[in-house]
């Protein structure tokens, strides 16, 4: 079922129960959400929820590690040039930006999906030899894979992708499909906690909704949470990837907005809280 709201849709998704739950709705608190990034890089949705009158608990979820590439991009900055640096996320941006100054800071041209991770070289794009050339229409690596702009011919096709260990292939297999050439180095990964603190699980239980922007948030928000404690409240998904691993993890009242994003974040987090409400009277 879809639900329109201004410029942005969100989706609900349905699947068959995996856990039972101890847990009633009437228990929680319905106007609270938990957000799970890192805790740091909670900020903007904290912000825009509050604007909301919403109630945020910061359970950071995920931490970010170095990928078994990360010692290889500066020399490859330095020692070959590319069309295009492509990055597909805040944190591949920041591990970009670190590096790119480390390699001396050589002439780049950068491609992002969405505005937030363009927001992410605010630091950067005042710097000489750096540029941000293009920003997808869509926050997805999928959808700048097909609208990455080919240069003129006889120029370089090549491509140098900073990305995640546990990105998939597709914007890499997107690119190759129309003729680019694409280096891809896994300069980070993103790793599930391992434990939390058991007061902190409590006071995420009272929450109705927990808002993911990662496969591995959701990962280990069940692990840690969900199946050890049988919550039932809903997901608001930052996009699509982390609604399909929120329905595979057997989570029944899943939300996210088509394009992702802040604003479409906060708006898949007011449908869930709507839905909750909906449910509980």
């Amino acid at each position: 079922m879809a639900l329109a709201f201004g410029a942005q849709t969100a989706v609900v998704l349905c699947s068959t129960p995996a856990f039972s739950s101890r847990v009633t709705i009437c228990c929680q608190r319905r106007n609270s959400v938990v957000v799970t990034r890192e805790r740091g890089k909670n900020d903007k949705l904290i912000k825009a929820l509050r604007n909301h009158q919403i109630e945020c608990l910061e359970l950071p979820l995920i931490e970010h590690t170095p990928g078994p590439d990360l010692h290889r991009l500066a020399l490859t900055l330095q020692e070959r040039s590319f069309q295009w640096i492509v990055v597909t996320s805040p944190e591949a941006a920041a591990v970009f930006a670190n590096e790119w100054k480390n390699a001396g800071c050589p002439k780049v041209k950068v491609a992002v999906v969405g505005d937030g991770t363009k927001q992410a070289f605010r630091d950067t794009v005042s710097q000489p030899n750096f540029e941000v050339g293009f920003v997808s229409s869509q926050a997805t690596a999928k959808v700048l894979a097909e609208e990455l702009p080919k240069p003129d011919g006889g120029q370089s096709l090549e491509v140098l992708y900073p990305a995640s260990l546990k990105a998939s292939d597709d914007l890499a297999n997107g690119l190759s499909h129309r003729g680019f050439k694409v280096c891809r180095l896994n300069t980070y990964s993103t790793e599930s906690v391992k434990v939390l603190p058991e007061s902190d699980v409590q006071m995420a239980l009272r929450a109705s909704v927990v808002a993911f922007a990662s496969p591995t948030a959701v990962k280990a928000w069940m692990e840690l949470v969900a199946k050890t404690h049988d919550w039932n409240g809903a997901a608001a998904c930052i996009g699509g990837t982390s609604a399909a691993a929120a329905r595979k993890a057997g989570m029944e009242k899943i939300f996210y907005a088509h394009n992702p994003g802040i604003d479409g974040w906060v708006e898949s987090v007011l449908e869930a809280l709507k839905n909750v409400s909906a449910v509980a009277t």
